[in-house]
């Protein structure tokens, strides 16, 4: 199962910004935030600045970066191969501006993680499983000091289904000719070699589609194959060194 990282985290977004309690936080995914920078008052400032001076029905002061989800491998020896989709947001608060009475939400920064955290656990998007608060869900982010900071995470357990690979053709070298051989499971795979140590891959110049058996080169050479098929993953570079004296 391929993900849209991009829509998951609008999503994410999305049911942040649309909890009631959050309804003067002004909160944006990272591609939002980077999209116009030209409303920055300071071309010195980051990007960043803009999440918290931005406001939201007519409040300012403290704000919510969603990022792009990243996707975790606990057991690189499982197919697909499965792993964790984690969403983090950095909440970012201006203490000055934000708790001022007349523009600021009031609302402060660990306040508003604590809510994200709650509206993320246990959300689920149609998939096989729920997100759930990460094991360091809510932590201090010191870098942002003197604004007041916290990194929140969510985490998915995700099951992907392995492609196919095809299988690497054989190869058989009777001292006169070679042969490379497809697996019956993918018969019409194109196979491509090299016989000067280079990768056999199609978009590499050096190498050769193969059409049928060739004759042995002389001397001492390497051959390298491989096979490609249309919705297969390829198959693994297989190697041999001829000695054809």
């Amino acid at each position: 199962m391929l993900t849209d990282f991009k829509q998951l985290q609008r999503d994410a977004a999305f049911a942040f910004a649309s909890d009631s309690r959050l309804q003067t936080v002004n909160i944006i995914t990272r591609e939002q935030l980077l999209a116009d920078q030209s409303r920055l008052p300071d071309a010195t400032l980051s990007a960043e600045v803009l999440v918290y001076i931005t406001p939201r029905n007519g409040k300012m002061g403290v704000g919510v970066i969603v990022e792009k989800p990243r996707f975790e491998v606990l057991n690189p020896q499982a197919p697909g191969p499965q792993g964790d989709i984690v969403i983090e947001s950095l909440v970012l608060e201006d203490q000055l501006t934000n708790m001022d009475p007349a523009e600021g939400t009031l609302l402060a920064a660990d306040y508003v993680a604590q809510i994200l955290l709650e509206i993320g656990h246990g959300w689920n998007l149609n998939f096989q499983s729920d997100f759930t608060a990460d094991r360091q869900a809510m932590v201090e982010a010191k870098e942002w000091q003197p604004l007041r900071a916290y990194k929140v995470s969510h985490r998915m357990i995700l099951s992907r289904a392995q492609t196919a690979r095809v299988t690497t053709p054989a190869i058989t070298n009777d001292g006169t000719n070679i042969t490379l051989t497809n697996d019956p499971s993918t018969p019409s795979a194109a196979i491509y070699y090299t016989l000067n140590s280079d990768s056999p891959a199609p978009d590499n110049a050096q190498a050769t589609l193969y059409t049928g058996p060739f004759a042995a080169p002389a001397g001492t050479t390497t051959l390298r194959w491989a096979a490609y098929q249309p919705g297969w993953l390829n198959s693994a570079f297989a190697q041999v060194t001829i000695n054809n004296n």
